[in-house]
């Protein structure tokens, strides 16, 4: 490999990027699931990295807190037996969205085409 072309690549970094919202939900619940249907260019940038591998440990690492998260909801859920504040149902929907964006996140090339806007 040329010298160039390393020094090309070495400038190459990654983004954690996650979906935007998609329409709000029709439960009257103040939350909205992930609309990975979004083109990259709309998608939030969570962070940057030197590396895949370490965008990829990130993603992980929430991947694993909101499914955390999410057990310890269930387990209140069981605990409570349906025993809630009228805004239970809203928190549901807040940690259950955590898993799914968190889910849904891309680790992504920073020189990505598809994050340019037209």
């Amino acid at each position: 490999m040329k010298p160039r072309h390393a020094a090309a690549l070495a400038l190459v970094g990654w983004y954690l990027i996650m979906p935007p919202p998609g329409p709000p939900r029709s439960t009257g619940a103040n939350t909205a699931p992930p609309n990975d249907n979004a083109p990259l260019n709309q998608w939030t940038i969570r962070n940057s990295f030197d590396s895949a591998q370490a965008c990829d440990a990130a993603k992980q690492k929430d991947l694993d807190t909101a499914a955390t998260d999410l057990n310890k909801q269930d387990q209140l859920a069981e605990q409570r037996q349906g025993l809630w504040p009228d805004n239970f149902s809203d928190q549901e929907f807040l940690v259950a969205d955590q898993f799914e964006y968190a889910t849904e996140a891309l680790c992504i090339s920073t020189d990505d085409p598809r994050l340019k806007t037209n």
